[in-house]
């Protein structure tokens, strides 16, 4: 029996790739090398996988990947909406020219609003879903402790001059966060402490608290409002410190002034 996604999801599944780091994969004997290029070409495989059927057969010949004649055995319906996390200039228009939703992560509003014009030059923004992948954390009786919860991973998600130069702080190329992602994982301690020490040091709090959510409901509603001005239209939240209680705050009090909306 052949249970199909829009029997599962009602047609609500979305598929979600990215580059990938190279913490994740060195170790695992994963290649890793020319990453924006692998990820161009997977898309364009898969999007052509998703149109062919045995009869229908489809060839693509890349650097990476190679298909010769190669169909489906069950013809996709509806495809799913595919959406690329993407940070990078490359990446970005991209996913301006090939998918139907852009995933960026923990970035300023400000930061936003300028790789949403790149997007814009795929020639299709109109037809993407704009996304963003943001941390959060919420307290109504202790707004203070709720952004120190923050503190710490976003200040090594910082560290990246797109965000630090037009405050004139910049960063050592050793510790910015893209060397983070060149090195295996279990190196990654000792360099997320050396960046947190550098932000610790050089960025005000206002900065640094700038690429995630967090405070009292109230302040948490107006930070997801500027990104909502800065064009972003759907929000990916990971919830950060008191779990539950950040969790039960946004249903109760943040999701319904935007039902209202």
């Amino acid at each position: 029996m052949c249970i199909r996604d829009r029997d599962l999801t009602k047609g609500r599944f979305i598929l979600g790739i990215g580059a990938g780091e190279a913490a994740n994969l060195i170790d695992f004997g994963v290649p890793c090398n020319k990453p924006v290029t692998r990820l161009k070409e997977a898309t364009k495989v898969i999007k052509l996988l998703w149109n062919s059927t045995v009869k229908k057969s489809v060839s693509f010949q890349g650097e990476f990947f190679h298909l010769d004649h190669a169909g489906l055995q069950f013809k996709v319906a509806a495809p799913p909406k595919l959406y690329l996390a993407a940070n990078s200039p490359k990446t970005i228009q991209f996913t301006g020219e090939i998918a139907d939703g852009w995933i960026p992560a923990n970035i300023t509003a400000d930061l936003y609003k300028k790789q949403l014009k790149i997007l814009e030059k795929g020639g299709r923004a109109s037809e993407i879903d704009k996304c963003i992948e943001i941390w959060i954390a919420i307290s109504k009786e202790n707004p203070e402790m709720a952004k120190r919860a923050i503190k710490a991973p976003a200040s090594v998600l910082i560290a990246r001059k797109e965000i630090l130069s037009p405050h004139n702080i910049e960063i050592p190329e050793d510790i910015e966060l893209e060397s983070l992602y060149r090195e295996p994982i279990r190196f990654h301690t000792k360099k997320q402490q050396q960046i947190i020490e550098f932000v610790s040091k050089n960025v005000p709090d206002e900065i640094i608290e700038s690429i995630a959510i967090a405070g009292s409901p109230n302040e948490v509603i107006d930070q997801i409002n500027e990104f909502i001005k800065a064009g972003a239209e759907h929000f990916i939240f990971e919830f950060i410190g008191d779990y539950f209680n950040s969790l039960k705050l946004f249903a109760e009090e943040v999701m319904p002034h935007f039902k209202s909306e």
